[in-house]
């Protein structure tokens, strides 16, 4: 999940890097990013950034929230389910606390008036414990989850919407792809972080939009491209909106090539670029929703059912920045134009990681054969920097970036 927040201010990036579950009942080889708008309320708050991790292990999410919607939360509605307190988990020395309670209403004031993350049991706890360990430091450093909550649908495709709540849709069942006859409806549903209310919105437009590509239009509507036609995992040339107003899915004009895995690209005029999927030709959908077809800059580098990684630069063109070995300039005017510039940093990061962190610059991480590794790519210039290593070799997870 690449999530861009906080872009400018000079602010020192920091980045949640979070291990994917298989998330989709295909190969054990097909991650899915979620996106997430920096301009949505709701549960955006936790450091300043949604943070959502789900797995069809347990069909379950856990969400970090604004502390103060946290409290409006629970006096409307219990949480579902309850936090079980014999479970181990993150904040078990938080617990076995020895504070004094004027000790701990000081330390959740300073967490209300500092934005830090903490358990919302335990902010509503106010008469249990707190370690000494845990009052000495920035909870806003170490953090804290929420959940989990489960839900009726896998979180393989997840996207925040503009009124804070959380659109999620998978496939037609929980059995692998190859394993299901039926092809023609998308199960979804919309998540309310607040309330923890689920609502049932199923995709019922005669096909299924499982490994489609997503980013939001100006409007806020989630736009769709591409999805899983049958048992063979072979593309569709469909594309969708969803209305998060009145929470119906419309179809939209068909492309003119089927894609399974593509990438969607927001380009600075309002218009999406779609790229990938298997086919070389990338398209790009008009502001009346029709297509035109990048004739001009068909590449054999996203000619591959694997999500290309491709960033809006500062100059109106699109970067390339892998996974391949390779990094390029995408023109989307007209026929299209692509230029490869450099070698990216001699690595497979097959199944790595993303995120455009400051205008201009791009962290990639990990991929490949499981790989610790990171660069920054610059995109005016091309060049690329070694940065520090994550502690573990890691592929298949997502960067997201904080605001601060």
């Amino acid at each position: 999940m690449v999530t861009p927040r906080g872009q400018g201010g000079g602010k020192q990036l920091r980045c949640v890097v979070m291990r994917r579950s298989l998330l989709h009942r295909g190969s054990p080889e097909r991650p899915r990013a979620s996106a997430a708008s920096s301009r949505s309320r709701g549960v955006e708050a936790w450091l300043g950034v949604a943070v959502l991790v789900t797995s069809t292990m347990v069909g379950a999410v856990a969400v970090g929230m604004p502390l103060g919607e946290r409290a409006s939360a629970q006096s409307a509605a219990p949480m579902t389910p309850p936090v079980d307190e014999t479970l181990p988990h993150a904040h078990s020395a938080v617990d076995s606390s020895q504070l004094t309670k004027a000790e701990e209403d000081a330390l959740v004031a300073r967490v209300e008036r500092e934005g830090l993350g903490i358990r919302p049991d335990i902010v509503a706890r106010r008469t249990g414990r707190i370690s000494a360990a845990a009052a000495s430091s920035s909870l806003g450093t170490t953090g804290a989850w929420e959940g989990p909550y489960g839900w009726p649908v896998l979180g393989v495709h997840v996207t925040l919407l503009p009124n804070g709540n959380v659109l999620a849709y998978d496939s037609v069942n929980d059995l692998r792809t190859e394993a299901s006859t039926e092809h023609r409806f998308t199960r979804a549903m919309i998540f309310d972080p607040v309330s923890k209310a689920i609502t049932r919105v199923d995709e019922t437009l005669g096909f299924n939009i499982f490994c489609s590509g997503l980013a939001k239009l100006a409007s806020g509507l989630v736009f769709t491209a591409g999805g899983n036609l049958n048992q063979a995992l072979d593309g569709i040339d469909r594309s969708t909106t969803f209305d998060w107003t009145t929470n119906a899915w419309t179809e939209g004009p068909r492309m003119s090539l089927a894609r399974w895995y593509p990438s969607v690209t927001p380009l600075p005029n309002g218009e999406m670029l779609v790229t990938g999927g298997g086919p070389a030709l990338s398209e790009v959908r008009k502001a009346d929703g029709t297509f035109r077809a990048l004739t001009n800059a068909s590449q054999a580098i996203w000619a591959k059912r694997e999500y290309p990684w491709l960033v809006p630069a500062q100059n109106g063109s699109v970067a390339y920045v892998g996974p391949e070995n390779q990094i390029g300039t995408l023109d989307t005017n007209g026929a299209g134009l692509y230029l490869a510039r450099a070698a990216r940093d001699g690595k497979n990061r097959s199944y790595g990681s993303f995120a455009s962190f400051v205008p201009g610059k791009v962290l990639v991480s990990g991929g490949g054969f499981f790989d610790n590794t990171s660069v920054v790519v610059d995109l005016a210039s091309g060049a690329t920097t070694p940065t520090g290593q994550m502690a573990h070799q890691r592929r298949q997870h997502n960067l997201t970036v904080l605001a601060d």
